[in-house]
């Protein structure tokens, strides 16, 4: 089991990401920011440094006020930060004063309620709100370029960039949506959903090396695997989190790795063959976490298939039974009894935070 690191922060944490590192460094990650949710106060983005001196453990380095709670949060680059709002609203936050202040965030209004996640590639962002609007925004000059007012007339939940130039985003009714960004009709190019499935999906996350692959996790702790080439249904069902699935992100480098968070409280870890190393386990086992339901694969009925691996070719793991390239999941918190909310893995660490007010950094994630 990796080692993990706790620090309080005496607020309800929605999001921690790894701050990016700098150009041309292998060293692992030491900097992360977290946004909150739920303050009767005011909420809040914070950037931390793990402490050389304190065995790892987090310590605060600056902070800067936040309007509403903070649903989504990305990294643009080292030095800035973009947000989405429970007000409706993107936050740009700007690390100033060599790394030891963060600027008032400028804020660029986009959605009617809560907007409820936000993507970026280089300086253009794409969000999504209660509203079912999507909006992309030109994030150097804060402003709003393309308004799909009509994106969908449920919730949209999350979205991320499969590729420049498209977006995927999932709904209240267990819908996965693609949109070209290319083009001018403002109609998704794809909707998805998995046969008999209407529960609302939550999160959403696209496979570093091969943006065919998707994960995407629902209300009811499941999580999808998709190959979008093939739309009719998901490759794959696992049946994960007793819980909503709150996070799903595969490793970006060690994409074999995929890691998500629950309302149940439980931060897993899940890998799968890649190609090239043995298999995680005898194949056709899927273990269960300590403390967690087991996990049972469920195929869609057709074949996974799939080019090039974790990012530099093979086979993929993740496409058709996920159990016949031998899944192991490990359970890397015990058990927190309340809602664990976002996470970012890099490196062999990863972030993780909750109600529990705390944050939780696990180091030796064994990304490879």
């Amino acid at each position: 089991m990796a080692d993990v690191f706790s620090r309080a922060v005496a607020h309800k944490v929605s999001r921690a990401r790894w701050r990016p590192a700098t150009p041309g460094s292998l060293a692992a990650p030491s900097e992360f920011a977290t946004g909150s949710w739920d303050a009767q106060h005011e909420n809040k983005v914070c950037l931390w440094s793990l402490s050389e001196e304190a065995a790892g453990e987090p310590r605060a380095v600056c902070e800067a006020k936040h309007s509403g709670d903070v649903m989504d949060m990305q990294f643009l680059d080292r030095q800035s930060v973009i947000t989405a709002s429970s007000v409706g609203s993107l936050a740009i936050l700007t690390i100033q004063d060599n790394d030891k202040t963060l600027q008032v965030p400028l804020c660029v209004p986009v959605h009617d309620g809560v907007c409820t996640s936000v993507s970026a590639r280089g300086q253009q962002a794409a969000s999504v709100g209660e509203d079912g609007r999507l909006a992309l925004v030109d994030v150097a000059a804060a402003t709003v370029l393309r308004l799909y007012d009509w994106a969908d007339c449920t919730s949209l939940h999350a979205v991320r960039h499969a590729t420049s130039s498209g977006v995927l985003a999932v709904n209240s009714v267990g819908q996965l949506k693609h949109w070209d960004l290319r083009r001018d009709n403002l109609e998704p190019t794809a909707i998805m959903s998995s046969p008999g499935c209407r529960w609302p999906l939550l999160c959403v996350c696209v496979h570093p090396g091969q943006p065919h692959v998707v994960a995407v996790g629902g209300e009811d702790g499941t999580l999808q695997l998709w190959d979008v080439r093939q739309q009719q249904a998901p490759t794959a069902l696992l049946q994960g989190h007793t819980a909503e699935m709150w996070e799903v992100q595969f490793h970006p480098t060690a994409p074999e790795n995929l890691f998500t968070c629950s309302q149940d409280g439980s931060l897993w870890h899940w890998r799968v063959n890649d190609g090239f190393s043995r298999p995680a386990m005898r194949p056709g086992t899927v273990p269960a976490p300590p403390g967690t339901m087991a996990a049972e694969t469920t195929p869609s009925g057709r074949g996974g298939g799939g080019g090039g691996g974790g990012g530099g070719g093979g086979g993929c793991g993740w496409l058709g039974d996920p159990s016949k390239s031998g899944l192991l999941i490990d359970s890397l918190l015990p058990p927190v009894g309340v809602p664990l909310n976002g996470l970012d893995a890099a490196g062999t660490r990863l972030v993780c935070g909750g109600d529990t007010e705390k944050v939780y950094v696990c180091t030796g994630i064994a990304a490879h």
